[in-house]
């Protein structure tokens, strides 16, 4: 067996046939070869192997001496600064109340014929219109707890470090998104205004502008479309300065350019690079930079793995049916069952969604009617409803918002107005005299009291966007844009 062995003989590869052929040659021979295969087989399953174990209490014999190895720092998967647009863009105002009121110049007085007199008169008395508003500031905060131990093991990246800049992003996410959709109205109060939320673009232009509010109707975003913003806000004496659109209404604009204009750039190495990016337009009113933000939409599409909060306020019920009496805007492609959901949405935290209720409409000028019935039991009183209506694409998106104004029973009628599956474009003039986000209280840190052992602190922003002049922005709904299961912002 030892000269077997010396001669590493291995008969594991031989069929049984050779087996048997040298076994009368040598008698003995191929058990005595199995024998030492299986020797050093059980040689080899003696030494230490440290494989891909990470589980310590799985870990055994060389994998147990094996140091792990973590990556020393943190990638992010979600939005960063350069990501907030609007935050950046929007001129900001320091005030110290929290209420601010502004004059606003609506004419100079009475223009043309009447101006006209003879020659010993002079004409009668002229005023300019000038109007009183007043902005009710809105209070936002982000809070978060770290404990010590967690700050004092060795860390790869800072704990605390992390919330902070966790919270401020947040907390700036959440202005650029009420910006653009917040509303005031939102609350369990039948007063006007008196929700926590400020307003914001949409609805701001649509109350005092609502000849500035173009609907696309699912068409992709265009020079003429642009040159009809810039027109609308020409005619409100506005010069038009920057649009801010999802970057995929961006993309389905500069597509239509693709088979339009080629443009081949060498550089010096010989490399080609081709393409479109299209980031200015001129129109009638002046040329107007082009803004394509990656978070602009997100949050109107519901995100359907969120775990409410334990003081979430229940699911609501929800029942569709066509409505009568009322006129819609369906399009063909619309036409056919419609699946509605429902959020309920309390002072600090959001129910699950509810059961989904479906219509069908068959006629471009139907309308369904939602009967949305609230829980008679909460631990938060209700503030408002959030009604999402599904897509070609399989997400759920906003259509709209009902305060609950202390009812249990709410009704929405979908008449289309707003397309699941598209998008929104802002045009306006960005400067101070017709837009300005106040701040009564600018991002700030507030360290809390420590009643255990953990460091809690809150990011705190006081503030409401002021639109002086609505005439001067325009709002481009119901837009085409890329929009895939693949491609979201978590």
């Amino acid at each position: 067996m030892d000269k077997l062995k010396e001669k590493g003989v291995g008969v594991g590869i031989l069929a049984d046939f050779q087996k048997d052929t040298l076994d009368k040659m040598v008698p003995g021979v191929v058990a005595q070869a199995e024998q030492v295969e299986q020797a050093q087989d059980d040689e080899l399953s003696k030494a230490l192997s440290t494989g891909h174990e990470i589980n310590p209490e799985e870990l055994a014999n060389g994998s147990a001496l094996r140091a792990q190895y973590l990556k020393d720092d943190l990638t992010t998967l979600t939005f960063r600064e350069q990501d907030l647009y609007f935050y950046d863009l929007v001129p900001k105002s320091q005030v110290n109340n929290t209420v601010v009121q502004h004059n606003v110049l609506t004419s100079y007085g009475e223009v043309g014929a009447t101006r006209f007199v003879r020659e010993p008169e002079v004409a009668p008395e002229n005023d300019p219109s000038i109007i009183r508003r007043a902005i009710n500031l809105k209070f936002l905060s982000d809070t978060r707890r770290v404990t010590i131990a967690s700050q004092i093991v060795d860390n790869t990246v800072s704990p605390l470090t992390i919330q902070v800049e966790s919270a401020l992003r947040v907390t700036a996410k959440t202005i650029e998104w009420a910006s653009f959709y917040g509303d005031a109205d939102l609350s369990d109060s039948t007063e006007t205004g008196q929700g926590l939320q400020f307003d914001g673009l949409a609805k701001l232009i649509a109350k005092d502008a609502p000849e500035n509010v173009i609907d696309a109707r699912g068409e992709a975003l265009s020079e003429q479309l642009i040159n009809l913003a810039a027109t609308r806000i020409a005619k409100g004496f506005g010069t038009p300065t920057d649009a801010i659109m999802p970057i995929g209404v961006l993309n389905e604009f500069n597509n239509r350019y693709q088979d339009r204009q080629v443009a081949l750039v060498a550089d010096g190495n010989g490399n080609m690079t081709t393409g479109i990016n299209i980031t200015k337009a001129d129109t009638v009113a002046g040329r107007i930079s082009l803004h394509g933000s990656t978070i602009m939409e997100t949050d109107n599409i519901l995100d359907e793995v969120f775990k409410p909060s334990r003081n979430a306020p229940l699911p609501a019920k929800i029942v569709a049916t066509l409505a009568t009496g009322v006129t819609g805007n369906f399009r063909e492609e619309d036409l056919g069952e419609l699946e509605y959901v429902v959020t309920v949405n309390g002072e600090d935290a959001v129910s699950a969604k509810s059961a989904p209720a479906t219509a069908t409409v068959s006629d471009k000028t139907g309308a369904v009617e939602l009967t949305v019935t609230l829980q008679t039991m909460y631990q938060q009183s209700p503030q408002f409803v959030t009604i999402y209506r599904k897509g070609k694409s399989g997400n759920f998106q906003l259509i709209g918002r009902v305060a609950t104004k202390g009812q249990s029973e709410l009704k929405f009628v979908d008449k289309n107005d707003i397309i699941p599956d598209t998008a929104d474009a802002f045009v306006g003039q960005f400067t101070s005299d017709a837009i300005t986000l106040y701040e009564l209280l600018p991002v700030m840190q507030l360290p809390l009291a420590r009643t255990n052992a953990t460091t809690t602190f809150s990011v705190l922003w006081y503030g409401a966007l002021g639109l002086f002049t609505p005439r001067k922005f325009v709002h481009i709904k119901n837009l085409a844009y890329t929009a895939t299961n693949e491609l979201k912002v978590y």
